[in-house]
Protein backbone atom coordinates (compact mmCIF):
# COMPACT_ATOMS: atom_id res chain seq x y z
CA UNK A 1 0.00 0.00 0.00
CA UNK A 2 1.46 3.61 -0.75
CA UNK A 3 2.27 6.33 1.47
CA UNK A 4 -0.32 8.33 0.01
CA UNK A 5 -3.13 5.81 1.11
CA UNK A 6 -2.01 5.29 4.23
CA UNK A 7 -2.00 9.14 4.96
CA UNK A 8 -5.39 9.59 3.80
CA UNK A 9 -6.56 6.65 5.82
CA UNK A 10 -4.83 8.49 8.90
CA UNK A 11 -6.38 11.64 8.08
CA UNK A 12 -10.15 10.04 7.94
CA UNK A 13 -9.11 8.35 10.97
CA UNK A 14 -9.49 11.87 12.67
CA UNK A 15 -12.08 13.32 11.09
CA UNK A 16 -15.94 12.53 12.37
CA UNK A 17 -17.79 10.71 9.94
CA UNK A 18 -21.12 9.69 9.98
CA UNK A 19 -21.86 6.28 9.08
CA UNK A 20 -18.63 5.14 11.25
CA UNK A 21 -18.93 7.19 14.36
CA UNK A 22 -22.51 7.62 14.96
CA UNK A 23 -25.70 5.51 15.13
CA UNK A 24 -29.20 7.01 14.39
CA UNK A 25 -31.32 6.60 16.96
CA UNK A 26 -34.23 8.74 15.58
CA UNK A 27 -35.38 11.79 14.02
CA UNK A 28 -36.03 14.77 16.16
CA UNK A 29 -37.07 18.04 14.12
CA UNK A 30 -36.40 18.77 10.32
CA UNK A 31 -36.88 22.25 8.69
CA UNK A 32 -35.36 24.75 6.14
CA UNK A 33 -32.28 24.69 7.96
CA UNK A 34 -31.60 21.02 8.36
CA UNK A 35 -32.47 18.12 10.11
CA UNK A 36 -31.72 16.80 13.71
CA UNK A 37 -31.19 13.69 15.00
CA UNK A 38 -30.68 11.85 18.52
CA UNK A 39 -27.60 9.55 17.68
CA UNK A 40 -25.47 7.60 19.82
CA UNK A 41 -21.43 8.29 19.41
CA UNK A 42 -20.27 4.93 18.91
CA UNK A 43 -16.57 5.51 20.63
CA UNK A 44 -17.73 7.35 23.67
CA UNK A 45 -21.58 5.63 24.01
CA UNK A 46 -22.94 9.15 24.61
CA UNK A 47 -26.15 10.32 23.38
CA UNK A 48 -25.70 13.16 21.17
CA UNK A 49 -28.02 15.61 18.56
CA UNK A 50 -26.85 15.48 15.30
CA UNK A 51 -27.65 18.04 12.84
CA UNK A 52 -27.70 17.48 9.24
CA UNK A 53 -27.42 20.04 6.46
CA UNK A 54 -28.93 17.79 3.05
CA UNK A 55 -26.45 18.12 0.02
CA UNK A 56 -29.46 20.43 -1.90
CA UNK A 57 -29.55 23.24 0.63
CA UNK A 58 -25.64 22.67 0.64
CA UNK A 59 -25.50 24.64 -2.23
CA UNK A 60 -27.87 27.47 -1.83
CA UNK A 61 -25.56 30.05 -0.41
CA UNK A 62 -27.69 31.36 2.21
CA UNK A 63 -28.66 28.44 3.99
CA UNK A 64 -24.46 27.01 3.80
CA UNK A 65 -23.75 30.68 5.26
CA UNK A 66 -26.72 30.39 8.45
CA UNK A 67 -24.98 27.14 9.08
CA UNK A 68 -21.79 27.68 9.08
CA UNK A 69 -22.34 30.83 11.41
CA UNK A 70 -24.20 28.33 13.52
CA UNK A 71 -21.02 26.23 14.12
CA UNK A 72 -18.75 29.49 14.46
CA UNK A 73 -21.50 30.88 17.02
CA UNK A 74 -21.86 28.02 18.92
CA UNK A 75 -18.30 26.77 18.94
CA UNK A 76 -17.97 29.78 21.62
CA UNK A 77 -20.35 28.97 24.04
CA UNK A 78 -19.95 27.12 27.54
CA UNK A 79 -22.86 27.80 29.49
CA UNK A 80 -25.34 25.47 31.12
CA UNK A 81 -28.43 27.47 29.07
CA UNK A 82 -27.14 27.75 25.84
CA UNK A 83 -26.26 24.85 23.88
CA UNK A 84 -22.66 23.65 23.12
CA UNK A 85 -21.56 22.16 19.92
CA UNK A 86 -19.04 19.05 20.40
CA UNK A 87 -17.63 18.74 16.59
CA UNK A 88 -18.63 19.35 12.56
CA UNK A 89 -17.79 17.72 9.49
CA UNK A 90 -18.58 16.88 6.05
CA UNK A 91 -18.95 13.76 4.47
CA UNK A 92 -19.75 12.83 1.10
CA UNK A 93 -20.86 16.66 0.39
CA UNK A 94 -23.33 15.86 3.88
CA UNK A 95 -22.54 18.82 6.40
CA UNK A 96 -22.95 18.22 9.58
CA UNK A 97 -22.34 18.90 13.36
CA UNK A 98 -22.95 17.10 16.49
CA UNK A 99 -23.86 18.64 20.13
CA UNK A 100 -25.36 18.15 23.47
CA UNK A 101 -28.63 15.90 23.64
CA UNK A 102 -30.60 18.01 25.64
CA UNK A 103 -34.20 15.88 26.34
CA UNK A 104 -37.19 18.34 26.29
CA UNK A 105 -39.96 20.21 24.68
CA UNK A 106 -39.92 23.85 22.99
CA UNK A 107 -41.42 26.17 25.17
CA UNK A 108 -44.21 26.71 22.64
CA UNK A 109 -45.33 23.17 22.98
CA UNK A 110 -44.73 23.41 26.99
CA UNK A 111 -46.99 25.88 27.02
CA UNK A 112 -49.83 24.23 24.81
CA UNK A 113 -49.30 21.46 26.86
CA UNK A 114 -49.29 22.75 30.66
CA UNK A 115 -50.90 26.22 29.89
CA UNK A 116 -49.45 29.90 30.99
CA UNK A 117 -46.63 29.51 33.87
CA UNK A 118 -47.13 31.17 37.04
CA UNK A 119 -45.41 33.78 37.95
CA UNK A 120 -43.01 31.63 40.11
CA UNK A 121 -41.73 29.40 37.26
CA UNK A 122 -41.95 32.50 34.88
CA UNK A 123 -39.34 34.33 36.68
CA UNK A 124 -37.23 31.13 36.89
CA UNK A 125 -37.48 30.14 33.08
CA UNK A 126 -36.99 34.04 32.23
CA UNK A 127 -33.71 34.44 34.28
CA UNK A 128 -32.28 31.45 32.53
CA UNK A 129 -32.77 32.80 29.53
CA UNK A 130 -31.65 36.58 30.51
CA UNK A 131 -28.25 34.61 31.77
CA UNK A 132 -27.70 32.47 28.79
CA UNK A 133 -28.23 36.05 26.56
CA UNK A 134 -25.96 37.66 28.70
CA UNK A 135 -23.24 35.06 28.13
CA UNK A 136 -23.40 35.09 24.64
CA UNK A 137 -23.68 39.26 24.59
CA UNK A 138 -20.24 38.74 26.65
CA UNK A 139 -19.11 36.11 23.74
CA UNK A 140 -20.01 39.19 21.15
CA UNK A 141 -22.58 37.30 20.15
CA UNK A 142 -26.60 38.77 19.28
CA UNK A 143 -29.04 35.90 18.95
CA UNK A 144 -31.33 38.00 16.73
CA UNK A 145 -33.93 35.15 16.74
CA UNK A 146 -35.33 34.50 20.12
CA UNK A 147 -38.46 32.80 20.27
CA UNK A 148 -40.61 30.12 22.13
CA UNK A 149 -39.75 27.61 18.91
CA UNK A 150 -35.52 28.09 19.75
CA UNK A 151 -35.94 27.65 23.84
CA UNK A 152 -36.21 24.21 24.75
CA UNK A 153 -37.23 23.39 28.49
CA UNK A 154 -37.07 20.07 30.19
CA UNK A 155 -39.32 18.59 33.02
CA UNK A 156 -36.70 20.07 35.57
CA UNK A 157 -37.81 23.58 33.95
CA UNK A 158 -34.18 23.74 32.90
CA UNK A 159 -33.36 25.90 29.71
CA UNK A 160 -31.79 25.66 27.13
CA UNK A 161 -31.21 28.28 23.85
CA UNK A 162 -30.93 26.71 20.65
CA UNK A 163 -30.35 28.06 16.65
CA UNK A 164 -27.52 30.56 16.54
CA UNK A 165 -27.98 30.62 12.74
CA UNK A 166 -28.91 34.22 12.87
CA UNK A 167 -26.44 34.80 15.32
CA UNK A 168 -24.88 38.13 14.45
CA UNK A 169 -20.80 37.90 15.58
CA UNK A 170 -19.72 41.53 16.12
CA UNK A 171 -16.40 41.74 16.22
CA UNK A 172 -16.03 39.34 13.38
CA UNK A 173 -18.43 40.17 10.45
CA UNK A 174 -20.42 43.25 10.21
CA UNK A 175 -21.85 42.86 6.66
CA UNK A 176 -23.93 45.25 4.84
CA UNK A 177 -27.25 43.29 5.10
CA UNK A 178 -26.55 41.77 8.74
CA UNK A 179 -28.90 44.04 10.23
CA UNK A 180 -32.06 43.50 7.73
CA UNK A 181 -35.73 42.07 8.76
CA UNK A 182 -34.00 37.96 9.08
CA UNK A 183 -36.12 35.68 11.36
CA UNK A 184 -39.94 35.61 12.34
CA UNK A 185 -42.27 38.21 11.53
CA UNK A 186 -44.11 37.91 14.61
CA UNK A 187 -40.45 37.76 16.84
CA UNK A 188 -38.75 41.28 14.92
CA UNK A 189 -37.68 43.76 17.28
CA UNK A 190 -38.67 47.91 15.97
CA UNK A 191 -34.85 48.67 14.89
CA UNK A 192 -35.03 45.75 12.64
CA UNK A 193 -38.27 46.86 11.01
CA UNK A 194 -36.56 50.35 10.99
CA UNK A 195 -33.76 49.08 9.55
CA UNK A 196 -31.68 50.79 12.24
CA UNK A 197 -28.52 48.93 13.58
CA UNK A 198 -29.00 45.95 15.79
CA UNK A 199 -27.52 45.73 19.67
CA UNK A 200 -28.16 43.08 22.18
CA UNK A 201 -31.26 44.99 23.23
CA UNK A 202 -32.79 43.13 20.11
CA UNK A 203 -32.65 40.31 22.17
CA UNK A 204 -34.07 41.49 25.25
CA UNK A 205 -37.19 42.60 23.29
CA UNK A 206 -37.78 39.35 22.10
CA UNK A 207 -37.19 37.63 25.68
CA UNK A 208 -40.22 40.62 26.64
CA UNK A 209 -42.54 38.54 23.69
CA UNK A 210 -41.52 35.46 25.31
CA UNK A 211 -42.19 36.46 28.79
CA UNK A 212 -45.23 37.33 28.17
CA UNK A 213 -46.45 34.22 26.01
CA UNK A 214 -45.04 33.27 29.39
CA UNK A 215 -47.54 34.89 31.74
CA UNK A 216 -50.50 34.57 29.42
CA UNK A 217 -50.51 31.50 26.87
CA UNK A 218 -50.93 33.98 23.51
CA UNK A 219 -48.38 36.07 21.89
CA UNK A 220 -48.08 39.62 21.81
CA UNK A 221 -49.13 40.03 18.46
CA UNK A 222 -50.92 37.51 17.94
CA UNK A 223 -52.59 35.86 13.77
CA UNK A 224 -51.06 34.43 11.29
CA UNK A 225 -50.64 37.50 9.40
CA UNK A 226 -49.26 40.09 12.10
CA UNK A 227 -47.42 42.37 10.46
CA UNK A 228 -50.72 44.69 10.55
CA UNK A 229 -50.80 44.91 14.49
CA UNK A 230 -46.55 45.21 14.90
CA UNK A 231 -46.95 48.10 12.48
CA UNK A 232 -49.80 49.82 14.11
CA UNK A 233 -47.43 49.33 17.44
CA UNK A 234 -44.00 50.56 16.06
CA UNK A 235 -45.32 53.16 12.99
CA UNK A 236 -48.21 53.66 14.32
CA UNK A 237 -48.17 55.09 17.57
CA UNK A 238 -50.36 52.94 19.35
CA UNK A 239 -49.99 51.35 22.54
CA UNK A 240 -49.53 48.11 23.55
CA UNK A 241 -52.61 48.15 26.34
CA UNK A 242 -54.97 49.44 23.35
CA UNK A 243 -53.59 46.49 21.00
CA UNK A 244 -54.99 44.00 24.14
CA UNK A 245 -51.52 43.26 25.60
CA UNK A 246 -52.75 43.83 29.73
CA UNK A 247 -50.67 42.26 32.75
CA UNK A 248 -52.47 42.65 36.02
CA UNK A 249 -49.58 42.69 38.00
CA UNK A 250 -47.79 46.19 38.20
CA UNK A 251 -44.35 44.83 38.92
CA UNK A 252 -44.57 42.21 35.61
CA UNK A 253 -46.19 44.89 33.71
CA UNK A 254 -43.10 47.47 34.26
CA UNK A 255 -40.76 44.66 33.62
CA UNK A 256 -42.50 44.01 30.29
CA UNK A 257 -42.42 48.06 29.37
CA UNK A 258 -38.86 48.53 29.75
CA UNK A 259 -38.14 45.32 27.56
CA UNK A 260 -40.89 45.75 24.92
CA UNK A 261 -40.04 49.76 24.44
CA UNK A 262 -39.71 50.78 20.81
CA UNK A 263 -36.84 53.10 21.42
CA UNK A 264 -34.43 50.19 22.19
CA UNK A 265 -32.64 53.24 24.75
CA UNK A 266 -35.51 52.68 27.26
CA UNK A 267 -35.33 48.79 27.35
CA UNK A 268 -32.52 47.40 29.76
CA UNK A 269 -28.92 48.20 28.97
CA UNK A 270 -28.05 44.51 29.19
CA UNK A 271 -29.68 41.10 30.18
CA UNK A 272 -28.18 41.18 33.16
CA UNK A 273 -30.40 44.11 34.38
CA UNK A 274 -33.17 42.20 33.46
CA UNK A 275 -32.24 39.38 35.65
CA UNK A 276 -31.91 41.84 38.72
CA UNK A 277 -35.92 42.85 38.30
CA UNK A 278 -36.40 39.09 37.58
CA UNK A 279 -34.98 38.66 41.22
CA UNK A 280 -36.74 41.70 42.82
CA UNK A 281 -39.96 40.17 41.45
CA UNK A 282 -39.20 37.04 43.04
CA UNK A 283 -38.59 38.79 45.94
CA UNK A 284 -41.95 40.75 45.82
CA UNK A 285 -39.46 43.72 45.36
CA UNK A 286 -40.66 47.11 43.38
CA UNK A 287 -38.84 47.74 40.25
CA UNK A 288 -38.75 51.20 38.42
CA UNK A 289 -39.12 51.89 34.50
CA UNK A 290 -36.07 52.38 32.76
CA UNK A 291 -37.04 55.52 31.49
CA UNK A 292 -39.79 58.11 32.36
CA UNK A 293 -40.31 58.72 28.53
CA UNK A 294 -43.50 57.10 26.75
CA UNK A 295 -43.53 55.45 23.53
CA UNK A 296 -46.55 56.71 23.30
CA UNK A 297 -47.79 59.65 21.17
CA UNK A 298 -50.05 61.91 22.32
CA UNK A 299 -53.16 63.58 20.15
CA UNK A 300 -53.99 67.72 20.58
CA UNK A 301 -57.39 68.93 20.68
CA UNK A 302 -58.87 71.51 19.19
CA UNK A 303 -61.25 74.15 21.05
CA UNK A 304 -63.87 76.83 19.32
CA UNK A 305 -65.07 79.19 21.12
CA UNK A 306 -67.60 81.21 19.85
CA UNK A 307 -67.88 84.97 21.47
CA UNK A 308 -71.50 86.57 20.92
CA UNK A 309 -71.68 90.54 21.01
CA UNK A 310 -72.39 92.78 24.11
CA UNK A 311 -75.80 93.03 24.78
CA UNK A 312 -75.79 96.82 25.40
CA UNK A 313 -74.03 97.39 21.80
CA UNK A 314 -76.79 95.40 20.36
CA UNK A 315 -79.66 97.75 22.01
CA UNK A 316 -77.43 100.91 20.72
CA UNK A 317 -77.21 99.48 17.16
CA UNK A 318 -81.16 98.77 17.13
CA UNK A 319 -82.15 102.01 18.21
CA UNK A 320 -79.45 103.65 15.62
CA UNK A 321 -80.92 101.82 12.58
CA UNK A 322 -84.60 102.50 14.11
CA UNK A 323 -83.34 106.19 14.19
CA UNK A 324 -82.02 105.94 10.64
CA UNK A 325 -85.10 104.39 9.46
CA UNK A 326 -87.49 107.36 10.59
CA UNK A 327 -84.92 109.88 9.31
CA UNK A 328 -84.34 108.75 5.69
CA UNK A 329 -87.36 106.98 5.37
CA UNK A 330 -85.95 103.68 3.81
CA UNK A 331 -88.05 101.61 1.60
CA UNK A 332 -86.02 98.27 3.05
CA UNK A 333 -87.83 96.55 5.50
CA UNK A 334 -86.31 96.69 9.34
CA UNK A 335 -83.94 94.61 10.65
CA UNK A 336 -85.54 93.11 14.25
CA UNK A 337 -83.48 92.50 17.37
CA UNK A 338 -83.23 88.74 16.23
CA UNK A 339 -82.31 89.29 13.07
CA UNK A 340 -79.35 91.46 13.74
CA UNK A 341 -78.30 89.02 16.42
CA UNK A 342 -77.98 86.18 13.75
CA UNK A 343 -76.55 88.30 11.11
CA UNK A 344 -73.22 89.24 14.21
CA UNK A 345 -73.19 85.69 14.68
CA UNK A 346 -72.60 84.58 11.30
CA UNK A 347 -69.79 87.62 10.91
CA UNK A 348 -68.22 86.05 13.97
CA UNK A 349 -68.37 82.58 12.67
CA UNK A 350 -67.24 83.57 9.02
CA UNK A 351 -64.14 85.13 11.22
CA UNK A 352 -63.36 82.25 13.54
CA UNK A 353 -62.80 79.81 10.73
CA UNK A 354 -61.02 81.83 8.70
CA UNK A 355 -58.17 83.07 11.52
CA UNK A 356 -56.59 79.47 11.89
CA UNK A 357 -56.35 79.12 7.61
CA UNK A 358 -54.47 83.31 7.71
CA UNK A 359 -52.34 81.64 10.67
CA UNK A 360 -51.57 78.84 8.90
CA UNK A 361 -50.69 80.36 5.35
CA UNK A 362 -48.63 82.95 7.36
CA UNK A 363 -46.49 80.18 9.25
CA UNK A 364 -45.81 78.60 5.71
CA UNK A 365 -44.82 81.69 4.52
CA UNK A 366 -42.40 82.14 7.20
CA UNK A 367 -41.31 78.33 7.08
CA UNK A 368 -40.33 78.89 3.69
CA UNK A 369 -38.41 81.91 3.89
CA UNK A 370 -36.53 80.64 7.20
CA UNK A 371 -35.78 77.48 4.77
CA UNK A 372 -34.57 78.69 1.48
CA UNK A 373 -32.66 81.05 3.33
CA UNK A 374 -30.50 79.15 4.98
CA UNK A 375 -27.79 76.62 3.58
CA UNK A 376 -27.52 72.85 3.22
CA UNK A 377 -27.14 70.83 6.11
CA UNK A 378 -26.77 66.89 7.26
CA UNK A 379 -28.08 64.65 10.29
CA UNK A 380 -28.43 61.27 11.43
CA UNK A 381 -24.68 60.07 9.63
CA UNK A 382 -24.59 56.32 9.85
CA UNK A 383 -22.07 54.35 8.82
CA UNK A 384 -21.94 50.64 8.45
CA UNK A 385 -18.36 48.72 7.43
CA UNK A 386 -17.27 45.28 6.86
CA UNK A 387 -13.32 43.56 5.22
CA UNK A 388 -14.00 45.97 2.30
CA UNK A 389 -16.85 48.36 2.01
CA UNK A 390 -18.75 51.14 3.98
CA UNK A 391 -22.29 52.04 3.29
CA UNK A 392 -22.59 55.60 4.49
CA UNK A 393 -26.29 57.18 5.12
CA UNK A 394 -27.61 60.28 6.17
CA UNK A 395 -30.41 63.11 5.90
CA UNK A 396 -30.49 66.45 3.71
CA UNK A 397 -32.33 69.27 4.88
CA UNK A 398 -33.56 69.62 1.39
CA UNK A 399 -33.65 67.22 -2.08
CA UNK A 400 -30.27 68.18 -3.28
CA UNK A 401 -26.96 65.96 -5.25
CA UNK A 402 -24.40 65.20 -2.70
CA UNK A 403 -20.37 63.98 -3.36
CA UNK A 404 -18.35 62.01 -0.77
CA UNK A 405 -14.26 62.42 -0.91
CA UNK A 406 -12.61 59.92 0.97
CA UNK A 407 -9.15 58.33 1.53
CA UNK A 408 -7.42 56.72 4.00
CA UNK A 409 -5.74 58.39 7.19
CA UNK A 410 -2.57 58.35 5.81
CA UNK A 411 -2.36 59.30 2.67
CA UNK A 412 -3.28 62.64 1.10
CA UNK A 413 -4.91 61.69 -2.52
CA UNK A 414 -8.94 61.69 -2.49
CA UNK A 415 -11.48 59.45 -3.88
CA UNK A 416 -14.84 60.78 -4.77
CA UNK A 417 -18.47 58.87 -5.61
CA UNK A 418 -21.63 61.17 -6.32
CA UNK A 419 -25.29 59.83 -5.38
CA UNK A 420 -27.40 59.36 -8.14
CA UNK A 421 -30.25 61.96 -7.87
CA UNK A 422 -31.67 64.37 -5.58
CA UNK A 423 -32.97 63.72 -3.31
CA UNK A 424 -33.04 64.03 0.73
CA UNK A 425 -32.00 60.80 2.20
CA UNK A 426 -28.45 59.75 0.56
CA UNK A 427 -26.94 56.36 0.60
CA UNK A 428 -23.55 55.64 -0.71
CA UNK A 429 -21.40 52.12 -0.58
CA UNK A 430 -17.68 52.81 -0.61
CA UNK A 431 -15.72 49.88 -2.65
CA UNK A 432 -12.72 48.10 -2.65
CA UNK A 433 -11.54 49.28 0.62
CA UNK A 434 -8.54 47.91 2.50
CA UNK A 435 -9.88 45.91 5.98
CA UNK A 436 -8.45 47.28 9.43
CA UNK A 437 -7.85 50.61 7.85
CA UNK A 438 -9.34 54.07 9.26
CA UNK A 439 -10.57 55.88 6.18
CA UNK A 440 -12.00 59.73 6.11
CA UNK A 441 -14.35 61.01 4.07
CA UNK A 442 -16.28 64.53 3.39
CA UNK A 443 -19.79 65.57 2.19
CA UNK A 444 -20.08 67.88 -0.30
CA UNK A 445 -23.20 69.79 -1.61
CA UNK A 446 -23.13 71.54 -4.75
CA UNK A 447 -22.69 75.67 -4.46
CA UNK A 448 -22.00 74.55 -0.72
CA UNK A 449 -18.32 75.75 1.29
CA UNK A 450 -19.36 73.96 3.81
CA UNK A 451 -18.24 70.51 5.00
CA UNK A 452 -17.66 68.26 7.81
CA UNK A 453 -15.19 65.41 7.96
CA UNK A 454 -15.76 61.90 9.65
CA UNK A 455 -13.81 59.02 10.14
CA UNK A 456 -14.43 55.69 10.45
CA UNK A 457 -12.34 52.06 10.39
CA UNK A 458 -13.44 48.99 8.19
CA UNK A 459 -13.04 45.58 10.05
CA UNK A 460 -10.52 43.24 10.47
CA UNK A 461 -10.72 39.82 9.52
CA UNK A 462 -10.97 37.75 12.78
CA UNK A 463 -8.65 34.23 12.88
CA UNK A 464 -9.05 31.59 14.74
CA UNK A 465 -8.14 27.80 15.92
CA UNK A 466 -4.45 28.21 15.27
CA UNK A 467 -2.82 24.97 14.70
CA UNK A 468 1.40 25.02 14.19
CA UNK A 469 1.98 21.02 13.72
CA UNK A 470 5.31 19.48 13.38
CA UNK A 471 6.02 15.66 13.02
CA UNK A 472 9.07 14.68 13.27
CA UNK A 473 11.38 16.06 10.67
CA UNK A 474 8.49 17.08 8.22
CA UNK A 475 7.58 20.09 7.34
CA UNK A 476 5.39 22.27 9.59
CA UNK A 477 1.89 22.49 9.13
CA UNK A 478 0.15 25.72 9.33
CA UNK A 479 -3.55 25.33 9.85
CA UNK A 480 -6.17 28.55 11.25
CA UNK A 481 -10.04 29.42 10.46
CA UNK A 482 -11.18 33.00 9.45
CA UNK A 483 -14.08 35.10 9.62
CA UNK A 484 -15.48 35.94 6.55
CA UNK A 485 -14.17 34.03 4.12
CA UNK A 486 -10.97 35.61 2.29
CA UNK A 487 -7.66 34.37 0.21
CA UNK A 488 -4.32 33.83 1.95
CA UNK A 489 -0.75 33.85 1.32
CA UNK A 490 1.58 33.24 3.86
CA UNK A 491 5.34 35.04 3.68
CA UNK A 492 7.71 33.24 6.05
CA UNK A 493 12.06 33.02 6.31
CA UNK A 494 13.06 29.67 4.34
CA UNK A 495 16.29 28.12 3.61
CA UNK A 496 16.87 29.99 0.39
CA UNK A 497 15.35 33.60 1.56
CA UNK A 498 11.95 34.92 1.96
CA UNK A 499 8.98 32.06 0.81
CA UNK A 500 5.92 32.86 0.11
CA UNK A 501 2.61 30.32 -0.71
CA UNK A 502 -0.68 31.34 -1.83
CA UNK A 503 -4.41 30.43 -2.49
CA UNK A 504 -6.48 30.40 -5.66
CA UNK A 505 -9.50 30.75 -3.93
CA UNK A 506 -11.66 32.27 -0.50
CA UNK A 507 -12.45 29.72 2.39
CA UNK A 508 -13.52 30.12 5.58
CA UNK A 509 -10.89 26.85 6.54
CA UNK A 510 -6.80 27.56 5.48
CA UNK A 511 -3.92 24.88 5.42
CA UNK A 512 -0.19 25.84 4.50
CA UNK A 513 2.78 23.65 4.82
CA UNK A 514 6.13 25.56 5.43
CA UNK A 515 8.06 23.77 3.63
CA UNK A 516 11.95 24.40 3.94
CA UNK A 517 11.17 27.10 6.87
CA UNK A 518 14.42 28.54 8.52
CA UNK A 519 13.10 29.53 12.52
CA UNK A 520 15.02 31.78 14.68
CA UNK A 521 16.70 29.03 17.40
CA UNK A 522 17.47 31.78 20.16
CA UNK A 523 13.86 34.34 19.31
CA UNK A 524 10.42 34.54 17.64
CA UNK A 525 10.27 33.88 13.90
CA UNK A 526 8.28 36.22 12.11
CA UNK A 527 5.27 34.76 9.76
CA UNK A 528 3.12 37.38 8.12
CA UNK A 529 -0.36 36.48 7.03
CA UNK A 530 -1.93 38.75 3.96
CA UNK A 531 -5.79 38.35 2.88
CA UNK A 532 -8.72 40.18 1.34
CA UNK A 533 -11.87 39.01 0.48
CA UNK A 534 -11.02 38.01 -3.58
CA UNK A 535 -7.87 38.15 -6.01
CA UNK A 536 -8.75 41.83 -6.40
CA UNK A 537 -9.31 43.15 -3.39
CA UNK A 538 -6.75 45.11 -1.37
CA UNK A 539 -4.72 43.10 0.53
CA UNK A 540 -4.06 43.25 4.74
CA UNK A 541 -1.48 41.94 6.70
CA UNK A 542 -1.28 40.09 9.91
CA UNK A 543 1.90 39.40 12.10
CA UNK A 544 1.79 36.15 13.75
CA UNK A 545 4.94 34.92 16.11
CA UNK A 546 6.80 31.45 15.84
CA UNK A 547 8.34 30.29 19.22
CA UNK A 548 11.67 29.53 18.82
CA UNK A 549 11.39 25.25 19.92
CA UNK A 550 8.00 25.68 16.89
CA UNK A 551 5.90 24.67 19.75
CA UNK A 552 3.36 27.47 20.22
CA UNK A 553 2.23 30.36 17.46
CA UNK A 554 1.03 33.90 18.72
CA UNK A 555 0.16 37.05 17.39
Amino acid sequence: MSNKENNSKKGNKNKPMIKRDYKILKKLDAGGMGVVYKALNRQSNEVIALKVLPPKFAKEEERMSRFEREILACSRLNHPNLIHIINSGCEDNLHFFTMEYFSGLSIRKTIKRDGPFSLERTANVAIQMAKGCYYAHKQSLIHRDLKPDNILINDNDHVKIIDFGLAKIRDITTMTRVDQALGTTRYLPPEMILAKPVTIRADIYQLGLIIYELLTGKAVFPGKNPIALIRSYVLGGKSLKSLGVHIENKGWATLLFNCLAISAENRYKNCNALVEDLEKLQNNENINPVSSKSDKRSKRSLQKTTKLPARATTDKNIKNQNSNKNDNNNDLPPMSAEQLLQTQHQYHSIIQKLMPVVIIFILIIFSLLAFYSRGTSIRNVSIVTTCNEATIKWISNRETNSTIKYSPMNETKYNEIASESQKSRHSIILRNLKAGQRYRFNVIFPGSNQSRQYVFETQKAKFTNLWFIRKGNGNPLLSFISAPEVICSVHYPGSNGLMSIKEEKVSLRHKFTLKNLNSKKDGKTKIKIKYGLNKEDQMSTEVWHLSSDQSSISR
